[in-house]
Formats: C-alpha cells, sequence, structure tokens
C-alpha cells in the first residue's frame, strides 16, 4: 500500500482524539526484518528510515550515541561475546552476563560506573536523522528510545544478587540506580536537544503474573526517575510513551501520574486491553495487543486481519489505539504476517470506524 508516513496521525492519536485512520506503532524491529523489508544486506540512515515509511510508521526511533561505554571495562573478560551486525557500525557485539552474577561484583566496580562521565553519551546520530527528515520527510517524526534504568540496575548485579540486596544492601542498589538514572535521563536530554519530537522510554518492570519485584520498590527505584523523564518531556511539550511487557495493573496510576502519555504493548497473556481501555482509556493511549505467540509468528494471514480488525473494532473509536505488536517485530515474525497487520491497518483502520 501506499507509504503515508505522518505524525500529525501519531499526536492525533495521542491526545486520545480520532486521526484519518488508526496509527501503527512499534518500539522497534528486530535487524533480520528490517533488512528484509528494505530488501539490503546492510544498511545505512536512508534505509533505515525506509524502513519505517514502508512499516507505515509516522516516525523514526532513534537512540543516543555512546551509551556503551558506560559498561567499559565492567564487561572486559565477564561476558560472552557474539558477533551481530550494528546499524551504526559493522563491527559490534550483543553481550551476554550470568543472571545470577552480573557485573558489578567489588567495590572498584561501583567506582568505576560513578566516574563514568556522562558527556560521553551524545545524539550526532539524532542530528543526522533530523536533517534528513527535515530535508525529504518534513511530515514523519523523530523519536528517542532511551530507558531500562531498572533493567540495567538489576542486570549489574545479576538477578539473584538484586534481590538479595533489595533486603540485605538497599544501599548499594540506591547507589547504582542513581548512576544509572542519571546516564539514562542525559540520553533523553541530549536526545531533546537534538530535536526529537516523542519520547519512548523502555524498561520491562513485569511478568505476566504481576511486577518483578514489589511495587514499593519500583516506587524506590524506577518511578522517580520515569517522573523526570516526564517533566523533562513537559517541559519542551513532547509526549511520552513507556514500554513495558507483563501485568502492570498494581502500577498504572504510578505510570500515569509519571507523565506518560501512551503504553505499549499490553500483553494479551498479562492484560486484557478492553479492561485496560475501559479503566485508564480516558487518560491513556494505547499500543500494541497483537499476538506475538501464535497470531504473528505460527498463524496465517487471515489469522492476523481477524486480530487486526478486531482490535481496531474493540478499541479505536474515539481515538487512543494504534496497532502494533505485542513486544516488538521480532525476527521470527513471519514476514507475510507483519505485511499484513500493516495492510490490514491501513484499510480497515480508517476513520470513521465500522464497529458491525
Amino acid at each position: 500500500m501506499k507509504e503515508d508516513s505522518d505524525f500529525d496521525r501519531f499526536l492525533t492519536f495521542i491526545s486520545l482524539e480520532e486521526p484519518d485512520r488508526v496509527p501503527l506503532a512499534e518500539l522497534l524491529a528486530d535487524l533480520d526484518i528490517m533488512k528484509a523489508m528494505v530488501g539490503k544486506e546492510k544498511l545505512d540512515l536512508e534505509d533505515y528510515i525506509k524502513f519505517y515509511r514502508k512499516a507505515g510508521l509516522d516516525y523514526v526511533r532513534v537512540l543516543a550515541d555512546g551509551r556503551e561505554a558506560f559498561f567499559g571495562s565492567l564487561i572486559s573478560g565477564r561476558i560472552e561475546k557474539t558477533h551481530r551486525y550494528s546499524l551504526y557500525s559493522e563491527e559490534a557485539t550483543r553481550t551476554w552476563a550470568p543472571e545470577h552474577e552480573g557485573l558489578i561484583r567489588t567495590p572498584e566496580d561501583i567506582e568505576k560506573i560513578r566516574s563514568f562521565d556522562t558527556s560521553q553519551i551524545h545524539a550526532s546520530t539524532a542530528e543526522k536523522l533530523r536533517k534528513i527528515l527535515d530535508k525529504k520527510y518534513p511530515k514523519m517524526g523523530l523519536m528517542a528510545g532511551f530507558g531500562d534504568v531498572f533493567t540495567t540496575t538489576w542486570m549489574l548485579r545479576g538477578f539473584t544478587n538484586f534481590c538479595r540486596d533489595l533486603y540485605r544492601n538497599r544501599g548499594l542498589i540506591k547507589s547504582i540506580y542513581e548512576k544509572v538514572s542519571e546516564v539514562a535521563l542525559h540520553e533523553c536530554k541530549v536526545l531533546i536537544e537534538a530535536g526529537v519530537d516523542a519520547v519512548w522510554p523502555s524498561d520491562d518492570i513485569a511478568h505476566i503474573d504481576g511486577t518483578l519485584v514489589s511495587p514499593r520498590d519500583l516506587r524506590e527505584f524506577f518511578f522517580p526517575w520515569l517522573r523526570e523523564v516526564g517533566k523533562l518531556a513537559k517541559k519542551h511539550s513532547l509526549p511520552v510513551i513507556y514500554h513495558s511487557d507483563g501485568d502492570l495493573t498494581k502500577v498504572m496510576d504510578d505510570i500515569i501520574n509519571a507523565g506518560v502519555d501512551a503504553i505499549q504493548p499490553i500483553e494479551p497473556k498479562a492484560m486484557d486491553i478492553v479492561e485496560v481501555k475501559e479503566r485508564w482509556g480516558d487518560k491513556l493511549a494505547l499500543i500494541g495487543n497483537i499476538d506475538l505467540d501464535y497470531t504473528l509468528t505460527l498463524g496465517t494471514v487471515e489469522d492476523v486481519v481477524k486480530q487486526v480488525k478486531e482490535k481496531i473494532r474493540q478499541l479505536a473509536p474515539g481515538g487512543g489505539y494504534a496497532v502494533g505488536t505485542s513486544n516488538t517485530v521480532t525476527h521470527y515474525v513471519k514476514l507475510e504476517n507483519y505485511k499484513a497487520m500493516i495492510d490490514a491497518t491501513k484499510k480497515w483502520g480508517k476513520y470513521p470506524i465500522r464497529t458491525t
């Protein structure tokens, strides 16, 4: 179908109003999917934009540059590395750390992260994308991607140690959290300075049965940072979209009070999106919920179209819903099913929505 990316559509949806059609929205897509959609093995920034346009998205997502320096010498000799291709570098590594052990093991490790200079983080890529969009695709928006404050905090200790520390050594967790949140907030700041149109922090704080740690712990080691993001975004009149998997029921009010305007992906196994719409739809726009466990990965094109039509009928009237996956566009999604989701949204998502 015709490419029709328009960030005004996204802004209308996030304002809980009806745009011309239901938007498509994703946190990210795996590189294999992007390459297949664009038809190239390696992608430059122009190709990166091309993917977002082909995917029917109204924005291009961008990360800050230089964050990998934060982990620096902590990584050396402590993780397994595997090669991968990165958009920003032909040579990059995917890193793995044991969940039970983590990277911070000694007082010296703590000092290494405390002494990290956030000026090493910059937004050169965002500035380049901003120039390209302004010149060639002025209707598209630029979306800031950053976050993982809670996730990085526990990963630096390993989840087993992190849980023990919550009972035995909260001061250690606090010192790690404060530095990690400082770095992530700096990422947000430099991306805003580079001219992004919205911010999309991501951080998985829940599983399908509830939050990973108690809401009380999240209110100490996550939500203060999210509130700072909300304040910063509102200062610049930017909307905030937040990603977390899992059942967020017990902290939905915390999320709203932090200044979040839209939430993604409302994981089907964890939350009933119709109930979420009924309870919080007057305060939050909703993104996602198209099933990854079967429909997009194992189902047929017909299964995808049926589910997209159902979600649009249930959730789109009045605005405040965008079609998307129930996590991200993973490499194991069938390409024909992903394309079917895009096409079905464009065909059946035009306002006014038919509810019968």
